[in-house]
């Protein structure tokens, strides 16, 4: 069935239910105040606005949720829709239980004044019992139909209407939406409860009607109703509230894809979209460690993120250099989507490697990489860890390469060079970009010493200083002595084969 004859088939039979409420009253209410031709035309008067309720509201409750249907229907079969149609089918869905209540309401109560001049006709001579059994009339009526049009159409909205109009939530950002709050339902509760109860036993006995029946059912109905509303209300509370409780739950335990469905513009609706804002803000936090630790090492950025200077000083450690050989050879015919996408590949092994390690990714420069040990965290084993991470690299380069031939790529060589002593590290650049490095002799001779693998033909080169704190644990024989490029004092370096263990 349509959503709209569905939401026509409810609002009838609360209408119904509150004509229900009305009869009983007149019958009840019969006293010599009230003759049985009184009670026939009471009864005539509900049977017509009953006909009038079914008869020209329908039209109007069709006319009024017609663009919800189809907006609904677009959405679910994926079609494409106007934004006009959408923005009013997402405002009516909002504006959905209470239009419909004022609609219903305006009925009775124009239905109700209107019987004033029909009763005056054929009962001139009781005017005062006429108007005040018209006020309790519209009493009773309307404040059942305001509870039972405005609760079910607003459970009808929420279960199968604004689930899909709003899959994304973001209720609050629709204008144009009547919003009922908390605090006004529950004035609504309290009139209703308390109020009307007193106005209509006070209208009563001021008819002289001393029917005890009449008082037990005034009494049972503004119950049953207060009972209505407020059991509605509080699941209006418990459940959404429940549900933002167990999301909670699972952004403590780490799960950011938590996300509370929003289904009211009220303070709890409020307080839902708050919540899915705090996730999203998280997550884009996340998501922000995430892209800025692929710059920095998650040390670091630990260090910045903690308001923690990193200001320069004077530390020991170890500089690693790689960088591929002929690099522009090997890729001069590739095409630049194949260049970057190999590249990127070769980087993220060569990458691994190093932070598997305990090591820092400083820069790449072009097809190379720079790595340091032992900066910004204290590593009393910098320098072996800085070998480690050299064969390491060559081993992982060698599966890479097994990789990549089935795709024609030629093997890739690389050379690294290692030199360890003292560095400068801290931030370093503009007050609007700044970048964590280190700087120093040790950097500029990492860098000659990786060259001087294409002189001796080697592939992991380490200077004297290196080896003098690994030479227990690896396998390296003496190259030589050289002055690199660029330097006055020799540096001895040394060829590392492999790992004694």
């Amino acid at each position: 069935m349509p959503p709209v004859r569905i939401i026509v088939l409810i609002i009838g039979l609360c209408n119904l239910a509150a004509v229900a409420i009305g009869l009983v009253y007149a019958w009840l209410a019969l006293t010599p105040g009230l003759s049985a031709d009184d009670l026939g035309l009471v009864n005539l008067w509900s049977g017509c606005a009953l006909f009038l309720a079914y008869a020209i509201a329908p039209i109007v409750y069709y006319y009024y949720c017609r663009p919800l249907w189809e907006a609904g229907l677009s959405l679910l079969e994926k079609r494409k829709i106007a934004p006009p149609l959408l923005l009013k089918a997402r405002q009516r869905a909002l504006n959905l239980p209470v239009m419909l209540t004022r609609i219903s309401t305006n009925v009775w109560m124009l239905s109700a004044l209107s019987f004033i001049p029909v009763y005056a006709i054929f009962r001139p001579e009781k005017p005062i019992h006429t108007a005040i059994h018209v006020v309790v009339c519209v009493i009773l009526v309307s404040s059942a139909s305001f509870s039972f049009i405005y609760y079910s159409t607003e459970w009808f909205s929420q279960r199968y209407v604004i689930p899909v109009l709003f899959p994304e939530g973001h209720l609050s950002r629709v204008n144009g939406v009547e919003q009922v709050t908390t605090r006004f339902k529950i004035l609504v509760l309290v009139v209703t409860t308390c109020a009307m109860p007193v106005v209509v036993l006070c209208l009563s006995a001021l008819l002289g009607v001393t029917s005890p029946a009449l008082y037990v059912f005034l009494g049972s109905t503004f119950v049953a109703l207060g009972l209505l509303q407020g059991v509605v209300i509080a699941r209006s509370l418990t459940g959404p509230m429940g549900q933002v409780v167990r999301e909670m739950a699972r952004v403590r335990d780490g799960d950011l894809s938590a996300k509370a469905q929003v289904l009211s513009v009220d303070n709890v609706g409020a307080l839902t979209e708050g919540f899915n804002e705090m996730v999203s803000g998280l997550r884009r936090a996340e998501r922000v460690r995430d892209t800025f630790g692929r710059y920095v090492s998650r040390e670091v950025m630990e260090k910045v993120l903690e308001g923690v200077d990193l200001g320069g000083e004077l530390r020991q450690a170890t500089v690693l250099f790689s960088d591929i050989r002929n690099f522009t050879t090997l890729t001069e015919n590739l095409p630049p989507h194949q260049l970057l996408s190999s590249l990127n590949g070769y980087l993220d092994v060569m990458v691994d490697a190093v932070v598997d390690s305990g090591g820092r990714v400083d820069k790449f420069v072009g097809d190379s990489v720079m790595a340091v040990f032992g900066v910004p965290l204290d590593q009393e084993d910098h320098a072996q860890r800085a070998v480690i991470t050299g064969l390491e690299m060559l081993k992982r380069l060698e599966k890479w390469n097994a990789e990549m031939a089935g795709q024609g790529f030629r093997p890739w060589e690389i050379g690294i060079g290692v030199h360890t002593g003292e560095v400068i590290a801290g931030n370093i650049g503009s007050a609007k970009k700044m970048e964590y490095a280190v700087i120093g002799d040790v950097v500029n001779t990492a860098s000659r010493i990786e060259q001087m693998n294409k002189t001796f033909g080697t592939h992991l080169l380490i200077s004297q200083q290196t080896y003098e704190q690994v030479a227990d644990m690896v396998l390296a024989e003496k190259q030589d002595t050289v002055v690199p490029k660029g330097k006055t004092q020799p540096v001895t370096l040394y060829n590392v084969l492999g790992l004694k263990t």
